[in-house]
């Protein structure tokens, strides 16, 4: 009799202590990402006072080696070219309010409104610390010509961005994101939005020409686009850049319309499952690059 006591107190101690574990991993989890969270937005309101006191120092710190600012115009410069026209970025980065912070392991995107349109900053864990990775600015004013034509019939077929892209991966995940991103494509192309949110986190969040943009108001609109017969011809790829966090992939792209001027993008992938998602972008034109026309 004793002995069953004891084995059954020994059960419930390990069943106990497995329950503890399985409860105690996700709240502890989560609450490393609000630390980490935290840790970001500090991070990002001391690279705000930086620029805006024109510490070159401090900001020099806070970019990383690769970073890329991309202004409300869509011009693109390197950390180099900011640092030495630290003016002119303080100028072109004036606000900072409606904050939010979405962290995906070692990548946080963070985005907030300013003085002419919204931005997100792509803050990535580096050894050092965390570094602003991307800071790109999207208008209030609507685009001269969308990267996805959403009016009338598409194109007849859709190679690049949907079967091919001019970009030879370094790495799995690259691999797997790239795999993604054309099948995501070829659903937007095919106005398929069951196919699309596949690619999709519940959790997207992105800005295009000053607007918020969420998986559930894309989904809206590839319906409607499926209602009208409407074909929305994906832009094609000219360019991209691979950033790679474990589990989670910056992609920056130049993207060209076939009526009108190239995008920027900055994509955010993050790999749930087994499948790699879209969960954060940002979207500029390029205002002062001449249009394309296609005949």
């Amino acid at each position: 009799m004793s002995r069953f006591v004891n084995n059954t107190l020994v059960m419930a101690v390990v069943c106990g202590g497995l329950w503890a574990a399985l409860t105690t991993r996700p709240v502890a989890a989560a609450e490393d990402q609000k630390d980490e969270e935290k840790a970001v937005l500090q991070a990002d309101h001391s690279l705000v006072q930086a620029v805006a006191n024109r510490d070159k120092k401090a900001v020099d710190g806070l970019l990383d080696a690769d970073f890329t600012w991309i202004d409300l115009d869509g011009i693109s410069s390197t950390k180099e070219q900011v640092l030495q026209d630290l003016n002119a970025f303080a100028r072109g980065s004036e606000g900072n309010a409606d904050l939010k912070a979405f962290p995906h392991g070692r990548v946080v995107a963070v985005f907030g409104a300013q003085r002419g349109g919204r931005f997100e900053r792509v803050w990535v864990k580096r050894p050092a610390g965390w570094r602003v990775l991307v800071y790109q600015q999207v208008p209030d004013r609507a685009p001269s010509s969308p990267a996805y034509a959403s009016s009338g019939p598409g194109s007849a077929d859709c190679e690049n961005p949907c079967k091919a892209i001019p970009y030879k991966p370094t790495t799995e995940a690259d691999r797997e994101v790239i795999a993604s991103f054309e099948a995501m494509d070829t659903a937007i192309w095919q106005a398929d939005a069951d196919a699309w949110a596949r690619y999709i986190g519940d959790d997207d969040f992105g800005i295009t020409s000053g607007v918020l943009v969420t998986k559930a108001n894309r989904i809206a609109t590839i319906k409607k686009q499926k209602e009208a017969n409407a074909k929305p011809a994906p832009a094609p790829l000219l360019s991209a850049l691979f950033f790679d966090f474990g589990d989670t992939v910056v992609m920056t792209a130049l993207h060209q319309p076939p009526n009108g001027k190239p995008h920027h993008f900055t994509r955010i992938w993050v790999k749930r499952e087994g499948a790699w998602q879209l969960v954060a972008g940002a979207q500029t034109e390029i205002q002062a690059a001449p249009a394309t026309i296609t005949p």
